[in-house]
Parts: structure tokens; sequence; C-alpha cells
């Protein structure tokens, strides 16, 4: 006979989906958010009141890309311990070129999460480090080579965690514009999108 008292079962949410996996064991059992006995048909679209917003995630991990609330922009995030950095997607084409994002869809996150991340324009591809200076809302973007490398970096007291490793699309001459070269003392305090 099977054991009725579920209430040492954990309880998952898969945000995306907004299904809950029960675990009782070996074995999982999917669970609809929705009861039998409530309605699950058609929202009237005509009732703004009734139409559902995108799921929101309730927590990120590293290396996950999320939506800037209210727009299409597509960011990565990076986390490290109690560090928070995002990192804005120039273009989908960047986006797509790293190969493990291919049909992966960003997270909805809250605008309060999404604040909770800073900015980050620091990349490094190789040993060679650039500010890309993306502005924000539009697809102006500029890229500084930053003179003095890591060392610099280092000394300027800029941590590891904010620099983004990327691939040679995203410091390519048709996705940036040249801009002069900095140094890493002026890139460890220049703000990213602009000035």
């Amino acid at each position: 006979m099977q054991n009725e008292n579920n209430s040492n079962q954990n309880v998952i949410v898969n945000v995306s989906s907004g299904n809950e996996t029960k675990n009782g064991g070996d074995e999982q059992e999917k669970v609809s958010p929705v009861s039998d006995d409530e309605p699950s048909g058609e929202q009237d679209q005509s009732d703004p009141s009734s139409q559902t917003l995108p799921p929101v995630a309730l927590t990120v991990v590293d290396g996950e890309q999320v939506f800037r609330p209210g727009t299409g922009e597509v960011y990565v995030v990076k986390i490290v311990e109690d560090e928070r950095y995002k990192r804005h997607f120039l273009t989908p084409e960047i986006r797509d070129s790293y190969g493990q994002l291919i049909g992966v869809e960003p997270t909805h996150i809250s605008q309060e999460e999404f604040d909770s991340f800073a900015v980050s324009c620091l990349v490094n591809f190789g040993e060679t480090y650039y500010f890309l200076d993306v502005h924000e809302g539009d697809d102006e973007a500029t890229k500084h080579l930053i003179t003095g490398g890591w060392s610099g970096l280092d000394e300027a007291g800029v941590s590891a965690t904010k620099i983004f490793e990327v691939h040679d699309l995203e410091i390519d001459d048709s996705a940036f514009v040249p801009g002069a070269d900095i140094s890493a003392a002026t890139a460890a305090r220049k703000p990213c999108g602009g000035s």
C-alpha cells in the first residue's frame, strides 16, 4: 500500500513552465499548477487584467541570459559569491554565436532583480582586455583596447568576476566601432553607456 502522507515531499517549481514537480523518492510526478476543479480555458484577450505576463524567475544562476524588463534586450549574468554582474548582448547574432545559447529562451526577471546586477563592459579575448561601451537603448557600441591588460586592471582593484570572457565575433570591428585605447585605471572607473 502506498503512503498517502505526502507532507515530506519536496516541491520544485519550474518557473519557465509553471509546473511543479513533487519528489517522493526515486520517481518524480509532474503536477499541474491548475487543479481539476478550476477553469483552464482560453483567457479573454480583450480584458487586459486577464492576460498573463511571462513567468518571472525567482532566482537566476551564473551564465543565464535574462531579458531587461520591458524590452527585448538580452543580457548574460555572472554570479560569483556575492558579486553579480550583467552584460548586454549587442545583437541577436552575437548572442547566437555562443552555441550553447541557441534555442534557449532568456529568462524574464523582475526590475528589482535586474537592478541587483551591476553592469559590466569589461571583457577579455585571450590575454587582450577591452572595454565594450554599449549605449543602452540603441545599437551604438564602441570598443576600447585596455592598455595594461589584466595586471593593470588588478592593480586598479577590478575584480576578475567583473570581466566576461568573449570570442572574436564580439570584438570584431563590424560589431563595435574602434575607439581610443584607454588605461586600465580609466577602464576601472569608466561607466558603461557613455562618457
